[in-house]
């Protein structure tokens, strides 16, 4: 079971690596918000739960079939040989490595735990006022960034007050409005499970910047000048805390929302590009039908044999049925040079036991 989840785990890394070089390489750049938004959500699962299920594109050769079977029968028997002289050290290998990830795993999902609790606790301490559209605003004393969760929008005293207060709240509706907030808590359950793989963080940074995309889009539908609203963000950054688990006012790569807001809007007819995902799909089904990246369970369910090392299992196997025809051969010419012993003592007590019984007649007579 746990070799079972590791390879799991390889699996997944490099379809998510995958996935992720071809949004960042295709669709990263386009204005396609909404679009972009359900894609990295998509592929995303789709990264998770494809490595689950094992294809066979490649056959395995009759060569292969046999050897497995043969292996499978040795390794079933009651001679434990292969599996003392070879398993103890992979089977550690493997546990060192398993703790180490349940290590990292319940390390950022404490930290994401801790996080909740401090912004629920900054809720608590605020105070809450019921607006139409069903969201809640939390004024805050602290000076802090505009953030939001789910229906919770937290602002400083501060910044209610301000003349910029509209804008504010218009961005942070928009986040309450798109949920933008169920986004962030899938992705930050894959940042736990996945928490050695770059790829995931970088995922994760890409759903938040097209959250920060569509919530500024929606903003400056108001009629806001452009320059206007980028100097509030710029203003905004400077020397504010901020709750990362939440969707701040301020992201990071604020250059990348200004220059965003800068580019033309991407022409509908671009959109045929989203169909080069079914030659990528295509691709990454290949991939992971490679031999080297598909596992066999043994007869007990306790091993996993890459078809990759077939020819290494083949040669232990050979020497192992080498070494047995040697010792089975050894032990029969023990026995029968034994066996030849006995016979010779029992002819030499034959003749024994007849001399004194003619010495015996003679003394008779």
């Amino acid at each position: 079971m746990m070799e079972s989840f590791l390879f799991y785990l390889l699996r997944s890394t490099i379809a998510i690596a995958f996935f992720y070089l071809i949004y960042k390489a295709v669709f990263s750049k386009t204005s396609f918000h909404s679009w972009n938004r359900m894609l990295l959500i998509a592929l995303l699962l789709f990264s998770v739960f494809l490595p689950v299920f094992h294809f066979q594109i490649f056959p395995e050769s009759e060569d292969e079939i046999g050897l497995l079977n043969k292996f499978d029968k040795v390794y079933s028997s009651s001679n434990d040989s292969i599996k003392m002289d070879n398993a103890s050290f992979h089977f550690s290998a493997n546990k060192i490595v398993f703790i180490i990830y349940l290590l990292g795993f319940f390390a950022i999902l404490f930290r994401q735990i801790i996080g909740y609790f401090q912004f629920f606790g900054m809720i608590h301490k605020s105070v809450e006022k019921k607006l139409p559209d069903g969201s809640i605003l939390c004024i805050n004393e602290r000076k802090i960034e505009p953030c939001s969760w789910f229906r919770w929008i937290v602002i400083s005293n501060e910044d209610l007050e301000n003349d910029d207060f509209g804008i504010i709240m218009r961005h942070e509706q928009t986040h309450y409005k798109y949920f933008h907030s169920a986004d962030r808590m899938l992705f930050d359950c894959f940042k736990a499970i996945f928490w050695f793989n770059p790829f995931v963080w970088l995922f994760c940074r890409e759903i938040e910047m097209i959250h920060e995309y569509q919530a500024d889009e929606k903003t400056l539908q108001m009629g806001i000048d452009h320059k206007e609203y980028q100097l509030l963000l710029i203003r905004k950054s400077v020397g504010e805390n901020a709750f990362t688990l939440a969707n701040n006012f301020l992201q990071r790569d604020l250059h990348k929302r200004i220059k965003m807001m800068k580019t033309n809007k991407t022409r509908n007819s671009q959109k045929w590009e989203y169909l080069f995902l079914l030659p990528a799909m295509a691709l990454i089904f290949t991939v992971l039908s490679f031999p080297v990246l598909n596992a066999r369970n043994v007869s007990n369910g306790t091993e996993i044999i890459p078809k990759s090392e077939l020819k290494n299992v083949e040669q232990s196997l050979n020497i192992k049925n080498e070494s047995d025809s040697i010792q089975s051969a050894g032990k029969q010419s023990t026995f029968h040079k034994i066996e030849k012993q006995n016979n010779a003592v029992e002819k030499k007590d034959s003749v024994v036991r007849a001399s004194l019984y003619v010495f015996d007649g003679i003394i008779t007579k």
